[in-house]
């Protein structure tokens, strides 16, 4: 199972983030051993966009220079969220 649409903020993709609730979701996919990628990989105007505007079309890409807040926390969890066992 693969987990292909989440985010931190409303259905919408807009609105304020929850970092709490988004948390707990991600826990409980990870009791789960369900694998998840974020719905938004973009530099959209709305707040689950991971990108600041511009960012896309831009490049390169410095750093975490040009994250937004859901860009920053979900960076940080793909980061970590590699805990399954292997072999």
């Amino acid at each position: 199972m693969f987990v292909t649409e989440f985010g931190t903020q409303q259905a919408s993709g807009d609105g304020p983030n929850n970092f709490t609730r988004a948390q707990a979701y991600l826990d409980l996919m990870a009791t789960k051993k369900i694998s998840w990628t974020n719905w938004n990989y973009s530099d959209d105007l709305r707040s689950g966009a991971v990108f600041t505007a511009g960012t896309c079309g831009a490049g390169p890409y410095p750093g975490t220079s040009r994250l937004k807040p859901a860009g920053v926390w979900v960076r940080d969890r793909d980061r970590t969220a590699d805990d399954f066992p292997t072999g």
